[in-house]
């Protein structure tokens, strides 16, 4: 795993039942740049880490929320254990 995605994952297991935009990621990990974040949402969406959806609002810009699904919260846990 490469670690842009380990540092989404453990920034986003912090808060695993908040719902987050893709910079409040990258600004809460301290590390991670607001240019690749998009792919590495997407590729943890791919493996079923990360579901999305777009927010109700009613004006531009609408923002996508991101949060970790039970399997992203196990694979964040197995991150964050001593090896």
């Amino acid at each position: 795993m490469n670690r842009r995605l380990a540092a989404v994952l453990t920034t986003m297991a912090k808060q695993p039942e908040r719902e987050m935009t893709a910079l409040e990621i990258c600004r809460r990990s301290g590390r991670l740049p607001p240019g690749g974040i998009y792919d590495v949402l997407m590729k943890s969406e791919r493996f079923g880490w990360v579901a999305s959806r777009w927010a109700d609002e009613e004006t531009p810009p609408r923002n996508r929320l991101y949060r970790l699904t039970p399997d992203g919260v196990r694979r964040a846990a197995q991150l964050n254990k001593p090896q």
